[in-house]
């Protein structure tokens, strides 16, 4: 689908991704500007021109027959979740991209903000008050919107960070839609509540297994201390009788062998401690 200046979403990520490994500086100048200003513009102000000078730019890196314009595209299908052999040609006809393509890149930064330094803030700064973030207020949002009119038609897109309590990432492209603003308003705040509902929902799931785990673990707990004092008591009771009858010996001896109570006693306590009686 025609992306409009969504596509200046990947563009920069290839510059962002040049400045975090020292390959690039903000203040390096591409095309007779400094990229921190071409990142700005292109980003906050959507300037066309200034996105020109980088695909260009990028479109020089690596050699091969095709124009600059394709090789900039080649360069950049890896962070759509393309690879740039196989896409769909129709890919590299124009500015056309995927819901999912655009989804894989926003996924792909919003993981990684520190492998594209300085991409996100200029998002955030980018329209604050019109189509993803019109009227969703409650959430940080770092977006990117695509405008384009063809004739009578209006081609209207927005993709976004958002900083939910789980945050989300989400797209929208619209070919012209009656009340495409709106739409696109409403379609932010939906995807906010939802994701907020969701969030309360697993926290409050994740706060019941909880609980169930340590419920478990005290029962658990609980009954080994139980076994543990059954053994003991168990012990006990054979150490008692074992010294009844050490007892019971000791009394026998100490009465003679031809003293029958205490051959009586002995027989007694030593068929109780066996099991059985008998005299």
């Amino acid at each position: 689908m025609i992306s409009g200046s969504m596509f200046k979403v990947p563009l920069n990520m290839l510059f962002t991704e040049k400045v975090g490994k020292g390959e690039l500086a903000m203040d390096d100048l591409i095309g007779g500007y400094r990229y921190s200003e071409l990142l700005k513009g292109s980003i906050v102000h959507s300037n066309n021109d200034y996105a020109k000078i980088l695909w260009n730019e990028a479109g020089r890196w690596i050699e091969n027959e095709n124009t600059v314009y394709h090789r900039y595209r080649e360069l950049i299908a890896p962070y759509m979740g393309e690879d740039p052999e196989n896409v769909d040609e129709k890919y590299y006809e124009n500015n056309f991209f995927t819901p999912r393509q655009m989804i894989n890149c926003l996924k792909l930064l919003a993981e990684n903000p520190d492998r594209f330094p300085g991409l996100i803030e200029n998002m955030q700064l980018a329209e604050p008050h019109k189509y993803f973030k019109r009227d969703e207020q409650r959430f940080d949002m770092a977006h990117k919107y695509g405008y384009l009119t063809k004739g009578s038609t209006l081609y209207l897109c927005d993709c976004a960070i958002a900083y939910t309590d789980d945050p989300i990432v989400f797209v929208m492209f619209t070919d012209g839609v009656d009340s495409a603003y709106s739409v696109m308003a409403d379609y932010a705040t939906m995807m906010c509540d939802y994701t907020q509902y969701n969030t309360a929902q697993r926290l409050e799931a994740e706060k019941k297994a909880k609980a169930e785990e340590e419920a478990k673990a005290l029962a658990n707990a609980e009954n080994q201390h139980e076994d543990k004092e059954e053994a003991a008591k168990s012990m006990n009771d054979k150490l008692s009788g074992e010294s009844l009858v050490n007892a019971g010996a000791d009394m026998a001896l100490s009465a003679g062998s031809g003293n029958s109570v205490g051959a009586w006693l002995h027989s007694v306590l030593y068929s109780c401690n066996s099991g059985y009686l008998s005299q």
